[in-house]
């Protein structure tokens, strides 16, 4: 029988990258906490993360452990709330806060079946690594990329595949018979929704892409190198596999931090990473892109200027950029259709220019490096947009 996949359904709203680094923050705080009692842990995580952690008449820590288990944070150790190293580090590190991704392939690596959060854990079995095994699938999958939840449940669990594989073995699999229930379905599903928010992938259509350019060989190579299982040693206790599997070992996998990151000519900035180029490319996020216009009717205009470029210059299809509110090594807001479009705008080339002439400039007068949140970033495109003379 295959093994379960198994996640915190219908807790999309706590796997948010945003809300996980407030989760991080409030549980560091909480650290030792003896979760005995009334409810000891509640009130400090609603003040500090905003969430609701209904029901109310339920323990924070009993209805919300698999949240903080998945996503590496939190275990109960005699009945004490401990937090992990990934938790730490969110705290004592702006790595994780600068480079989300960086987080992202520690979960990757590390989360692994049997898992303590969930009930069947069997001691001393051999580990799958979920994560590992569903990006290497799409790996072999290019130039097709899109993966299904029947994907993966026929070709991967239905395969009994373990993410360990040469990455050649997965152009082999052949199609099982393997469906998942139910239950099964909507847990993969929202597991697969968490995963969407690493830049490199996106969640659309009901399935999930692997979002980089074939021809960009440099960063499927670095992206088959850094979603190598980190294998761990079979524990004859839960606590200690959770402690394992949660740990940073080793520096942390840094994606190169942009450092110029408003400017609009001579530097590209894709998905995070510093390209040199002497213009803005049109297509930093193909999937992105794709999903982007597929939600809006044509002719498409310009959000800024107004533009309709089919009208101006016939024989043309389509020259609108994606421009992106918040930077590009930020996760996108995920929701549970999957990848929000909240987050990005379609403008003319010379819109996309100008508006991050204005974004250095504010940055600049404001002396901050780049924006906090997405609020002022929208403020900030908001004036930019205002002052267009149409």
């Amino acid at each position: 029988m295959a093994t379960q996949w198994k996640w915190d359904q219908g807790r999309l709203e706590y796997f948010r990258f945003s809300n996980i680094v407030l989760i991080a923050n409030a549980l560091y705080k909480l650290d030792g906490v003896e979760l005995s009692g009334d409810d000891p842990i509640r009130d400090h995580l609603m003040d500090a993360t905003g969430l609701p952690f209904s029901p109310s008449h339920y323990k924070v820590w009993r209805n919300y452990k698999r949240v903080f288990a998945s996503s590496l944070l939190a275990y109960n150790i005699e009945n004490r709330l401990v937090v992990s190293s990934i938790c730490k580090h969110f705290v004592d590190s702006s790595d994780f806060i600068e480079q989300p991704d960086s987080y992202f392939i520690q979960v990757f690596r590390n989360f692994s079946y049997p898992h303590p959060a969930f009930r069947g854990y069997i001691e001393a079995s051999d580990p799958i690594y979920p994560f590992s095994a569903i990006i290497k699938f799409l790996l072999s999958r290019i130039p097709i990329r899109p993966a299904t939840i029947d994907d993966i449940f026929s070709y991967l669990i239905g395969n009994r595949v373990t993410g360990t594989e040469n990455l050649d073995s997965y152009h082999y699999l052949n199609k099982s018979s393997y469906k998942g229930n139910r239950d099964e379905k909507r847990q993969l599903r929202e597991m697969m929704i968490f995963a969407s928010q690493a830049t490199f992938l996106k969640w659309f259509d009901n399935s999930l892409i692997l979002d980089i350019s074939n021809s960009d060989s440099e960063a499927l190579s670095d992206l088959i190198k850094y979603i190598q299982p980190n294998k761990r040693s079979k524990f004859s206790n839960p606590t200690e596999d959770f402690f394992q599997m949660s740990s940073i070992y080793g520096d942390i996998i840094q994606i190169p931090r942009i450092t110029e990151r408003e400017s609009p000519v001579e530097v590209e900035f894709t998905e995070g990473r510093r390209l040199r180029t002497t213009h803005l490319r049109t297509e930093r996020s193909p999937a992105l892109r794709k999903a982007l216009f597929a939600s809006l009717t044509s002719p498409y205009s310009c959000d800024m200027c107004e533009l309709i470029p089919k009208l101006k210059y016939d024989w043309v299809d389509n020259i609108l950029e994606v421009h992106h509110l918040l930077p590009l090594s930020s996760t996108f807001y995920i929701e549970n259709k999957g990848t929000s479009l909240q987050d990005v705008v379609p403008i003319c080339p010379n819109c996309h220019k100008s508006v991050h002439v204005y974004y250095r400039n504010w940055l600049k007068e404001n002396f901050i490096e780049d924006f906090p949140d997405k609020n002022t970033a929208t403020f900030v495109y908001n004036k930019a947009k205002s002052g267009v003379v149409i």
